[in-house]
């Protein structure tokens, strides 16, 4: 996923001559430039914004009741001891926080410029996802200060939320700095190292002797030069984009690029299945040519001056023909079928069956049964002893069940 990180300025008027990178999501810087108008259209997911530390004010808070924390009017009267405007003309982003204490650490910027840059930008097709103060984008090591030079000012950040504001000074470390070191010695929680990092633009001293400052703060002072502004902040949790500057939510399909690996390899695993089910259906179908071939060949053989289109039944009727010719009975005469109705038609009496009838091996019956309970069981037993029966008009009569049975052997014409 690549990010536009953009570098904005102090003032609206400037803001065409941003600074401008775009970075992938592994860090690695894909392009930079000077100047909105150099910036190619489109090519990225997200953009950030790194705010000027000067643009920016910190502030210590204290609200008397926990639930206030998340009320936008109550930080506006929180804050007015630290500011200079009008609450209503700020917008206040809470950047740390402690309930239990009832304390929190909030960012402070003017509205009217937050939103002259964002409308500035919108102009040209740019819908910042975060905006985010330069200072909180560098994590200062664990037991040490840090600092951003950016020109005539700089930012002091002794922890993850707290930050103060500082001068540039050109003949030795900032007093506010001083007077900072010296505080935390006196409450027993001075750092144990300051890393100093400049943010200034191209032509813009830093101001910053870095023996002279450890001589004069007596304290090791790590000069680490220019800051790589365009690296993407591990931490995106501060972003001043909140309540009515909150970004809209944008349709994201980034989810459809890990799916991606798994759509190819279904894919892939369907057509392998596909082409395996299309060779065994191809294999079953030459394997029943070839047995359909080896039937008829067989009973071509056999009897050579039969007519074949169905080679299991031409085969049942031959064989029937032989064993009549035989002076032998098939299950599909006529005495044997008989035999199987009678065996199985128990309650049968006398003038029970009103017709007979014999053709081919099929035998056609009307009965007249006590009830229709024993013609079911008639039709089960027969079923079961091999034969098959069908059974047609049957309805009430006389006190009993009138119907109509076709019985056949199996092994015959139904």
């Amino acid at each position: 996923m690549i990010t536009l990180v953009i570098r904005v300025p102090e003032t609206v008027a400037d803001l065409a001559q941003s600074l401008w990178a775009r970075v992938s999501s592994d860090g690695a810087l894909l392009e930079h430039g000077s100047g909105l108008d150099a910036l190619p259209a489109g090519g990225y997911r997200q953009s950030w914004l790194l705010l000027p530390d000067s643009c920016v004010s910190y502030a210590s808070i204290t609200v008397p009741d926990a639930k206030l924390l998340k009320s936008a009017v109550a930080l506006g009267y929180a804050v007015e001891d630290h500011i200079v405007d009008e609450a209503d003309n700020v917008h206040i982003t809470v950047i740390d926080s402690d309930p239990k204490a009832k304390q929190m650490r909030v960012a402070i910027v003017n509205k009217a410029w937050l939103a002259a840059m964002l409308s500035a930008l919108a102009e040209r097709d740019i819908a910042p996802d975060a905006a985010i103060p330069v200072s909180l984008c560098i994590d200062p090591p664990e037991k040490s200060w840090t600092i951003l030079l950016d020109g005539q000012s700089g930012t002091l950040r002794r922890g993850p939320a707290d930050l103060l504001p500082i001068d540039a000074a050109r003949d030795g470390p900032p007093h506010l700095l001083q007077m900072a070191l010296q505080d935390a010695r006196n409450n027993a929680d001075s750092p144990e190292s300051l890393v100093v990092w400049s943010a200034a633009r191209a032509g813009e001293a830093t101001g910053i002797d870095p023996a002279r400052w450890q001589e004069s703060l007596g304290l090791p002072v790590r000069y680490l030069g220019n800051w790589n502004w365009h690296q993407v902040p591990k931490q995106t949790s501060v972003n001043l984009l909140q309540g009515a500057f909150r970004p809209r939510r944008k349709m994201s399909f980034d989810w459809l690029d890990s799916l991606r690996p798994v759509a190819t390899a279904t894919m892939a695993i369907g057509a392998v299945c596909f082409g395996a089910y299309a060779l065994y259906g191809a294999k079953l179908l030459a394997e029943r040519a070839v047995l359909n071939s080896r039937m008829q060949a067989t009973f071509k053989d056999v009897f050579p001056a039969a007519n074949v289109i169905h080679v299991p039944s031409g085969m049942r009727r031959e064989l029937a023909q032989l064993r009549h010719a035989a002076g032998l009975q098939d299950s599909g005469d006529l005495v044997p079928l008989l035999a199987q109705f009678t065996t199985q038609a128990n309650g049968l009496t006398p003038g029970a069956v009103t017709y007979l009838g014999y053709d081919k091996g099929r035998l056609d019956l009307k009965v007249m049964l006590p009830s229709e309970a024993v013609l079911v069981n008639a039709g089960d037993g027969l079923r079961s002893a091999g034969l098959a029966v069908s059974m047609a008009e049957v309805q009430p009569s006389g006190g009993g069940v009138q119907a109509r049975l076709s019985i056949a052997s199996d092994r015959g014409a139904p």
